[in-house]
């Protein structure tokens, strides 16, 4: 494909393009109403490059060159070489009209048209064109580099022809589909707001707070995020909206509650303004809640993870992300019973999946741009204990259990980043003793943290005697597993180097002759 158009370049729009940029080789064209607007998105843009590159996703020249093919422009008739032209401003349907209506004389008359609406009629929008045959919903989702569905809405006129090349545009941009017919909604917006205004209703009538209700959604469905924490991250200007024209079309039952208006009324639009049902002015909260199993950590966790910190990173609002747990646990690590079904259904590869993405959710915090601060309330193992160690600050408090158990399990090549995190925290000699052993530090000696809310000591020597290992740890520890460990701690020179170098060379390290 040598061309594709973006009309708006505001959160989706920006999002869209670099994925296109990032998938297909042509030229990519964003156009705006304004310089000052365009200028913001190439600055988003940007943004995501850089992230994929602090994360290993890509390399600086991959980045420079996807970017250097985004051309920006206000000028409307600059998309006519456009093969597909995707519209993402905000839902206002005289508006997309509008733009319809431009983009139908200056596009080629083979060109794909399509909308990133969320809810508004895609026949109506194509109404306002003379090849209503060639326009089509394509609903993406945000932030749009990391959801993997788009939502096709397929228009009253809409042609076969054009619903296979929307589907066959966003394979290639990595995504998965589904399609569905024009009715006010489409699927996914329909029931979301359904979801989404009955929690709003809840907390208007005193049912429960906003916590509550989110924690009650979270644990009951296993959701990664309750109804009122993905309004804020959508927007509640945008949530009321949508339910307008929804109760144009659909009746009462959409009907937005009065909370949401007097919400929005005063400017209190979600996370984009540092205040919505939840308070983003300064710090984010993120707790592990599955009390039952310790937080124990499943694969749809993980994703959740995954993404927090992406989209953290974009989100002036906050200013520091605080990782904790529910219950008697902060995080036990993997769910044991997950992890023993993926083995019995791929063999090995489930739990080389689990590794991985373990790997990624701390490279992610590790390479987030802002303070991470693991508050470890109670068992804190495995995985989770990783994860702490991924944390820029750990605060035990006394009730604390803290152990790293893979040796103890015979897992010394899944380590998930321990063997390099925790010499840089505790020195090399006291984490020798902790990844070999598996012992349990309680809250009042914690590693490379310090209890309640007081400064903490500074890490220990790192000594390589009875300072940190214990005598003859070395010659006794003869068994395969502690050799496997011992060999892993061994490159005391990869302890010195970035995290990024050291995970190369083990990499190098292990690559068959």
């Amino acid at each position: 494909m040598k061309s594709v158009g973006i009309v708006g370049a505001g959160t989706m729009g920006t999002g869209i393009a670099y994925v296109a940029a990032s998938h297909l080789p042509g030229e990519v064209v964003v156009c705006d109403v304004s310089d000052e607007i365009l200028a913001r998105g190439r600055a988003a843009m940007e943004g995501y490059g850089e992230r994929a590159v602090k994360r290993g996703l890509a390399a600086e020249a991959e980045v420079a060159e996807w970017l250097g093919r985004i051309l920006t422009t206000t000028r409307m008739d600059e998309l006519a070489k456009a093969e597909v032209v995707v519209e993402a401003v905000p839902e206002q349907l005289s508006l997309k009209e509008e733009i319809f209506a431009a983009l139908d004389r200056f596009c080629a008359p083979d060109a794909l048209l399509a909308t990133n609406t969320s809810g508004l009629s895609v026949t109506k929008i194509a109404a306002a064109t003379g090849h209503p045959e060639r326009v089509i919903g394509t609903h993406f989702f945000n932030p749009a580099p990391v959801m993997k569905l788009v939502e096709i809405v397929r228009g009253l006129q809409t042609s076969d022809e054009t619903v296979r090349r929307a589907e066959a545009f966003c394979r290639d941009l990595g995504k998965e589909t589904v399609v569905v017919r024009d009715y006010p909604g489409f699927v996914t917006t329909r029931i979301g707001q359904a979801f989404m205004s009955e929690a709003m209703r809840c907390l208007e009538e005193g049912v429960a707070t906003a916590a509550d209700i989110d924690r009650a959604v979270r644990l009951a469905y296993n959701y990664p995020m309750g109804p009122l924490q993905l309004a804020d991250l959508i927007g509640l200007d945008v949530e009321l909206s949508i339910l307008k024209s929804m109760e144009e079309e659909l009746g009462d039952r959409f009907r937005p509650t009065p909370l949401l208006r007097r919400m929005v009324n005063a400017g209190h639009l979600g996370r984009k303004a540092g205040h919505g049902f939840y308070d983003y002015s300064q710090t984010r909260r993120e707790t592990f809640t599955r009390p039952d199993t310790l937080n124990s950590l499943t694969f749809e966790v993980y994703e959740e993870l995954e993404r927090l910190a992406w989209n953290l990173e974009a989100d002036e609002a906050v200013r520091v992300l605080v990782l904790t747990g529910t219950g008697r646990g902060f995080c036990s690590g993997g769910d044991v019973h997950e992890i023993i079904g993926e083995l019995f259904k791929r063999d090995v590869k489930g739990m080389l999946a689990f590794t991985r993405m373990t790997g990624a959710v701390v490279r992610n915090l590790r390479m987030l741009e802002k303070p991470v601060i693991a508050a470890i309330n109670g068992t804190c193992a495995g995985a989770g204990a990783v994860l702490a160690l991924a944390a820029d600050f750990r605060i035990f408090s006394d009730r604390a259990r803290f152990a790293l158990l893979f040796t103890k399990v015979g897992l010394t090549g899944a380590d998930m980043g321990a063997v390099y995190l925790l010499p840089r925290i505790v020195g090399f000699g006291k984490a020798t003793e902790l990844l070999m052993l598996g012992d349990t530090i309680v809250g009042d000696e914690p590693p490379g943290g310090h209890r309640g809310r007081g400064p903490g000591p500074g890490p220990p020597p790192d000594g390589r005697g009875p300072q940190g290992v214990l005598p003859g740890l070395y010659r006794e520890a003869a068994a395969p597993v502690h050799r496997a460990m011992r060999e892993r701690l061994g490159d005391t020179h990869a302890q010195q180097r970035p995290l990024r170098e050291a995970r190369q060379a083990r990499h190098r390290h292990h690559q068959p002759a």
